[in-house]
């Protein structure tokens, strides 16, 4: 399912025209990263938890060259889900 079509499926369920819908999401997602931006975590109770990680520095190699390199730390974003959408999707 791609954005367009869970602003469809949202607007189709809840009776609320496309572009409301289309607003209400767009600002989810932007709100979600200036949270996560901050260093802090985004918890949706009954869907998971959006957080930042951190990948330590650590040696790899070329592929093309097979020289040792050091890839620098990073961050990313991680998702964990809850609970009960873990219960859900095993039961389905």
């Amino acid at each position: 399912m791609n954005k367009r079509e869970l602003i469809g499926r949202i607007a189709a369920q809840t009776g609320y025209p496309l572009i409301e819908v289309e607003k209400v999401v767009d600002h989810v997602v932007k709100v979600t990263i200036e949270t996560l931006y901050e260093g802090r975590d985004v918890v949706i109770t009954g869907f998971g938890k959006f957080e930042m990680r951190k990948r330590q520095a650590r040696r790899g190699v070329n592929p093309r060259t097979n020289e040792p390199i050091l890839i620098p730390e990073s961050e990313y974003i991680a998702f964990r889900q809850s609970n009960t959408m873990r219960e859900k999707i095993r039961n389905r």
